[in-house]
């Protein structure tokens, strides 16, 4: 598989590289990617993914036109029979799902669901776990907004302050941001809803300075 995608990103950057080059002409026009291009083509013709090319930041900004697909984070899924486990030899990281088994629970609801799985060892469904999976590739974590109509999940990178956060609702957010009153899910639900979070003391204010949690509530007070 590994070689399948060099294979595919040697073929991209070639015809990037020789477009590059000729926009060159012979040194005369200036051509920012060409020497990330150069690079990128020297590494996948010894086999070596992107990611393992030793490319800089730069390299790799000037490369995203070519949408390599080494780069990209990637995630090992492994489908076992039922009370089988990962063999050795895998990735680290390989996430395991049991599909026949869980083809069998895809009518039931879903705690009945969980409840035969789990009586097979399967302690998380498979969906579940890929996706867990990713976020963490991807470094993300999940924050909240919920009001009388509905609570809603977003994901942002892992680090992000609260404007980024904000940005993620809608532009408008992070451009006129002013601040965000912030509660952890878990107090919120303790507290009973946000009056009684307000009255105990733990929804905050926080400003462009908060690096957002995972499982942050965000109730963003905005100017335009």
């Amino acid at each position: 598989m590994e070689a399948e995608l060099v294979l595919a990103d040697l073929g991209v950057v070639e015809s990037a590289l020789e477009n590059a080059r000729r926009r060159a002409k012979g040194g005369r026009t200036k051509v920012p990617e060409l020497d990330a291009l150069e690079r990128a083509h020297a590494g996948l013709s010894e086999e070596r993914k992107l990611s393992d090319a030793g490319l800089s930041e730069d390299d790799l900004q000037h490369l995203k036109s070519a949408a390599p697909l080494t780069v990209k984070p990637w995630i090992p899924v492994a489908n076992l029979e039922e009370g089988a486990e990962l063999p050795a030899g895998l990735p680290d990281g390989t996430v395991a799902v049991y599909a026949s088994i869980e083809a069998e629970t895809s009518g039931m609801p879903e705690d009945e669901a969980r409840a035969l799985l789990a009586e097979f060892g399967v302690e998380q469904p498979g969906l579940d776990a890929v996706i867990a999976a990713c976020y963490r590739a991807l470094d993300l974590i999940t924050f909240l907004t919920t009001g009388e109509d509905e609570t809603r999940a977003w994901e942002v990178r892992r680090g992000a302050h609260t404007p980024e956060a904000a940005g993620v609702i809608h532009s408008d957010l992070q451009r006129g941001f002013i601040r965000a009153e912030v509660i952890s899910c878990d107090d919120l639900v303790a507290a009973g809803g946000e009056a009684q979070a307000k009255a105990k003391g733990v929804l905050r204010v926080e400003g462009k300075d908060y690096v957002v949690r995972e499982g942050d509530v965000l109730h963003v007070r905005f100017a335009v």
